[in-house]
């Protein structure tokens, strides 16, 4: 593995040395706060998995994308290594990653019939988050402000959130009554979807009501709460915050979390 240009830590103490310290499972790329790349670290997370988390500045990923070196255009990428920790692919494209994370930490069902519920979970979030990039890519003031009213209007996001209620709906009447999208336990759509609802219930985007979006949804409300309730949920937020402060202070832009080491081959 490349040697970072600080030495990794975890929970605020420095590990050993990448030369010294056995090979992660996979690096995941990314800028220092959630965005698409929170629901792959949770994941992660969840599933015990070794992992090392690479926070990128607005800068270094700029330089990336000039170079060449980006494997497309974006992050989060994911690069996969073998047991000697050698790299054996790295990849984008945020819904690969996570459902090679979720195969791995066993939140991506075996079952193909809920493995394709969780697919069109996956992707119908993607659909959501299109809807509203503009608004938040949006500069001007007044225009940010009227694409986020045209968002409260019945056929953008109060629609979507009616089919997310269904779709929680129709897994509760296939008696399945833990509060999860697929099935009784976490998957990968649960994680997806979680981190889209936490956003617009989260106040932080101006003129999204999101009380009132959610009022007619009781079972997104409860989903919502059952998340934020898990322990591993909990523990992953309060590390990912204490880690943030690090990179914010330049003590770290690169974080080892211990656990299962599950390695890729491409032979």
């Amino acid at each position: 593995m490349a040697e970072q240009s600080k030495q990794p830590v975890s929970n605020g103490h420095a590990l050993p040395t990448i030369e010294e310290k056995e090979p992660v499972s996979f690096r995941i790329s990314y800028f220092g706060f959630g965005g698409r790349a929170a629901p792959l670290r949770l994941a992660a997370y969840l599933g015990g998995l070794s992992y090392e988390d690479n926070f990128e500045s607005f800068d270094e990923h700029g330089q990336a994308k000039k170079n060449g070196s980006r494997r497309w255009s974006g992050i989060p990428e994911l690069t996969i290594f073998d047991k000697e920790g050698n790299e054996v692919v790295t990849v984008g494209q945020s819904n690969a990653c996570l459902r090679y994370i979720g195969t791995l930490a066993g939140l991506y069902p075996d079952n193909p019939v809920q493995r394709v519920l969780v697919d069109e979970l996956l992707d119908s979030v993607e659909d959501m988050i299109h809807m509203m990039s503009p608004s938040i890519k949006e500069k001007d003031k007044d225009k940010k402000k009227q694409a986020r009213l045209k968002l409260m209007e019945a056929d953008k996001l109060p629609y979507w959130l009616n089919k997310f209620e269904k779709r929680l709906e129709e897994n509760e009447k296939r008696g399945f009554d833990n509060g999860y999208f697929v099935g009784n336990g976490v998957t990968i759509a649960d994680l997806k979807f979680y981190y889209q609802i936490a956003n617009i219930l989260s106040g932080n985007l101006d003129h999204i009501d999101g009380d009132k979006l959610v009022k007619p949804c009781p079972r997104i409300a409860n989903f919502a709460k059952i998340i934020n309730s898990l322990d591993g949920v909990k523990k992953f937020k309060s590390e990912f915050s204490s880690q943030q402060k690090q990179y914010k202070e330049k003590k770290a832009s690169s974080f080892y979390q211990k656990g299962k080491s599950m390695y890729g081959t491409i032979n």
